[in-house]
């Protein structure tokens, strides 16, 4: 049984890495990605619409999100109950961001935004492949009553101060994991999921994370 299991876990690894090779083989048009990720050069990354976590006062962050004209309505953070602030999306917002999904930021100390968080319709592999390796690639298990429900595949670029993530459903399909939608995280990672974190080195990945549909699966 464990021979068997090698050889499954052996067998994704090599076909993955196939399918990540045939893909930066062909043409890639990153522009619409790199565009919506390129920061102004006055405001180096992490940076969102020039608001740096860690760096930009809340005041002057506030400031900016109430005569941007991509913001439609902003809700303040409630001190007792929810720090954070969110923003829900105009008509003039860039198409890449997934407008039924609100931004928001998370506080962080001395006044200033700990990170900004934003859904984008952009698939993670089209993440991948404008930004190139990143510096870690995790999968956290979400479980409900002990077994797994779901995947989040998560890649970091420290240097870039981005953390991009998105949600598989169990039973979970390598294309799911590539082709759903990110969602980018400016600024300082903090995952705030119940549940076990696996490190990958060259995304080599476990064979339990992918199963026949029939399966209940994405339990190790």
């Amino acid at each position: 049984m464990a021979r068997f299991f090698l050889l499954t876990a052996l067998v994704i690894t090599i076909l993955f890495a196939v399918i990540v090779g045939l893909i930066r083989a062909q043409s890639y048009d990153d522009s619409d990605v790199s565009t919506f990720l390129t920061s102004p050069d006055d405001c180096p990354m992490p940076c969102w619409e020039n608001i740096r976590p860690d760096v930009t006062s809340i005041d002057d962050a506030l400031r900016i999100l109430e005569t941007h004209p991509w913001i439609d309505t902003i809700t303040y953070p409630d001190i007792l109950f929810d720090k954070r602030t969110y923003w829900s999306w105009s008509a003039t917002r860039p198409n890449l961001i997934n407008p039924s999904l609100r931004g928001h930021s998370m506080p962080g100390w001395d006044n200033t935004w700990w990170s900004i968080e934003i859904s984008t319709v952009i698939p993670l592999g089209d993440f991948v492949l404008s930004l190139g390796q990143p510096d870690s690639f995790m999968i956290l298990t979400i479980a409900s009553n002990t077994k797994v429900v779901k995947i989040m595949p998560i890649v970091v670029y420290r240097d870039s101060g981005l953390m991009i993530y998105n949600f598989v459903d169990c039973p979970a399909r390598m294309d799911h994991l590539w082709n759903n939608w990110g969602t980018i995280v400016y600024g300082d990672v903090e995952l705030n999921y119940e549940g076990e974190v696996y490190q990958f080195d060259h995304y080599t990945l476990p064979y339990w994370l992918f199963v026949d549909a029939s399966d209940a699966g994405c339990s190790g």
